[in-house]
């Protein structure tokens, strides 16, 4: 197993989690697939992000993403994917994997 690589959303860390996608539809879909994959609607979205409906709305059109709302994307990634994480790393580091 590969930390990192494409994985189911309940037992495994998706290959997408991660920042740094600014603006444009790639930046619209990585915030969709987050939302989806994090089982938020916009509002929910929008409430969890620090961001407006509108906002999410924007983001999601192609507007620019800003940092704030990458970090808080990521933060949300990370407490959820960190437990994970750290059993693959640990039966790596057991030669189990």
């Amino acid at each position: 197993m590969v930390l990192g690589s494409a994985k189911t959303a309940h037992n495994r860390v998706p290959s997408d989690c991660q920042p740094n996608v600014r603006h444009g539809g790639h930046a619209a879909a990585h915030l969709r697939a987050w939302r989806k994959r994090n089982g938020f609607n916009q509002t929910q979205a929008g409430e969890t992000l620090g961001s407006s409906l509108p906002q999410i709305q924007r983001y999601e059109d192609g507007a620019e993403i800003p940092r704030r709302v990458e970090l808080a994307m990521a933060a949300v990634e990370a407490e959820r994917y960190a437990p994970l994480m750290m059993r693959e790393v640990w039966a790596r580091l057991r030669g189990e994997g």
